[in-house]
């Protein structure tokens, strides 16, 4: 069995903002967490060094994430799309599944493509996605995250003495 934390997906660069769509995540103690606002639009203008009391867990969290926490986000269910589930792997990538089919089969099929050769070089980190909802094919995305969204440049010369 596979166990893996539910995140929102990342955004590539800067300060990520919260999705306005509804998600729940699950702590260490087993602890479900379902915020139907996300971010602090009037506590962190009141108090920009730290929010409420100059002690706010949920900012200091956000600030540690890279979450900009300035902006107060409704987040609700998603009326066009509330079958889809993203699993985000901890070290990066993503697994994106149907929940109105068979999620065994589905992580069965995960592991299956992990098992090739073609792709047991797969590891968090160096994926962006694999996406098993449309069966019988399977979508994988090698590019991470950060590839897929940065670029970088190098100045060469072949000319001697520089």
């Amino acid at each position: 069995m596979i166990t893996i934390p539910i995140f929102a997906d990342p955004e590539p660069i800067g300060l990520r903002k919260y999705k306005p769509v509804l998600t729940v995540s699950e702590n260490q103690k087993g602890v479900l967490d379902v915020d139907t606002v996300k971010g602090c639009t009037i506590g962190m203008q009141a108090r920009p060094d730290g929010g409420c009391y100059g002690e706010c867990y949920a900012a200091k969290t956000a600030h540690q994430y890279g979450i900009d926490f300035t902006l107060s986000v409704s987040r609700k269910l998603t009326p066009w799309n509330r079958t889809d589930v993203f699993f985000a792997v901890n070290g990066g990538g993503m697994f994106k599944l149907d929940t109105t089919k068979d999620v065994e089969e589905a992580l069965s099929n995960i592991r299956s493509v992990l098992g090739t050769s073609e792709y047991a070089h797969i590891k968090p980190g160096n994926f962006q996605y694999i996406d098993v909802r449309f069966p019988p094919k399977i979508f994988v995305n090698e590019m991470p995250e950060a590839a897929a969204t940065t670029t970088h440049t190098t100045a060469t010369s072949s000319e001697s003495g520089m």
